[in-house]
């Protein structure tokens, strides 16, 4: 039973120790053998082993709200980093002569692209 058990012990070392060769080795026989459906079964299981089911914790913040939360303001600050005044009051004064032309906003396709290019 001791020599049985040693044994064990060793085996089960030697697989820890060499799990990712021994299971490279599987998907290589897989592909040799032309057995595609058993080749992508392991790689499923493989891949989906590493996966967390859900995230709890971003930089601190647990929970949905207030990870959504963090993201808005995040987002909110990176958005918001660059004011630019003159092209604000340029839109602004276009918009408002053609509400007065039309009676309605009209934002073109040109409109849009000189802006974004200044």
């Amino acid at each position: 039973m001791q020599k049985t058990r040693a044994a064990f012990k060793l085996s089960l070392r030697y697989c820890r120790q060499h799990e990712e060769v021994i299971l490279a080795d599987k998907l290589a026989t897989n592909l040799m053998d032309k057995q595609f459906n058993k080749f992508w079964q392991n790689v499923r299981k493989q891949s989906n082993a590493k996966v967390a089911a859900k995230v709890n914790t971003v930089a601190g913040c647990v929970g949905d709200y207030e990870i959504s939360d963090m993201w808005k303001t995040h987002f909110d600050s990176l958005y918001h980093s660059v004011d630019d005044d003159e092209s604000k009051q340029t839109f602004l004064q276009r918009m408002s002569e053609l509400n007065k032309q039309h009676g309605r906003y009209v934002i073109t396709v040109r409109d849009i692209a000189a802006h974004c290019s200044q």
